[in-house]
């Protein structure tokens, strides 16, 4: 059965959060964080349907509907949601953009072991990152900020992978991410923050998706193969947990 053929159930539907869900019987779940919406009205729809929900996995999808970069969400009210619906199976994390920044912020509330955000951004708050101007709107209404930026959200029980364009824009926040052991930061040459769109259309997402839990795969030892390098802020003595 295709995942889409799957009934999609709302858990919560708030001014602030939309919780749906994709029940499987795999023994995983997949929480998929929403990036910022795009023109007038609406909410971002759900993303990486497919990905998430696929292999018969239980995908939620959790949206910020307010694009607050996880500022306006009650992290503990959102673990308490989906718990039960978790029923102790391990899970993982997706985001892209806000998402990614979502989904980072959340693994320390999930029950997950791996997450990953595609072009996140570093900083919520304008006045961490001035020069970056593309979401300012959307930023500059954000009443408070306890998660300002992505400095102190780093799980360290969690695996990270970090995908992100090698152009200047993003460059400004993959050079800013912490450099930790459990931190996989891979630049992919010649993107954007459209990173995502290019990984999915030609499948290295897919690939990327499954490989996270390999430490032996081309993702780990031969990021050249997706076009990527591993960015590492200064020669680490940690040893890599993956």
């Amino acid at each position: 059965m295709s995942p889409l053929a799957r009934d999609v159930i709302t858990l919560v539907d708030d001014d602030y959060l939309r919780v749906r869900l994709i029940e499987g019987d795999a023994d995983e779940v997949v929480y998929s964080f929403t990036g910022v919406k795009h023109g007038m009205g609406g909410v971002q729809p759900d993303e990486f349907v497919r990905t998430a929900s696929g292999k018969r996995r239980t995908a939620i999808f959790i949206t910020d509907k307010t694009c607050s970069w996880s500022n306006a969400i009650d992290m503990d009210r959102l673990a308490a949601l989906v718990t039960g619906v978790a029923a102790g199976r391990p899970g993982r994390a997706i985001g892209n953009s806000m998402g990614g920044y979502n989904a980072v912020a959340a693994s320390n509330v999930l029950d997950v072991h791996v997450c990953i955000a595609i072009s996140a951004q570093y900083a919520a708050a304008p006045h961490i990152i001035p020069e970056e101007t593309r979401w300012s709107a959307l930023q500059q209404a954000i009443k408070v900020f306890p998660r300002p930026d992505l400095s102190d959200q780093f799980n360290p029980n969690v695996r990270y992978v970090l995908l992100s364009g090698d152009h200047a824009d993003e460059e400004r926040h993959w050079r800013r991410m912490p450099d930790h052991s459990n931190i996989l930061n891979l630049v992919f040459e010649g993107t954007d923050h459209t990173l995502g769109a290019q990984l999915r259309a030609d499948g290295r997402l897919q690939r990327i998706f499954e490989d996270v839990d390999d430490a032996d795969s081309d993702l780990f030892m031969r990021p050249e193969l997706y076009s990527a390098r591993r960015y590492r802020a200064h020669a680490s003595s940690e040893r890599d947990i993956w």
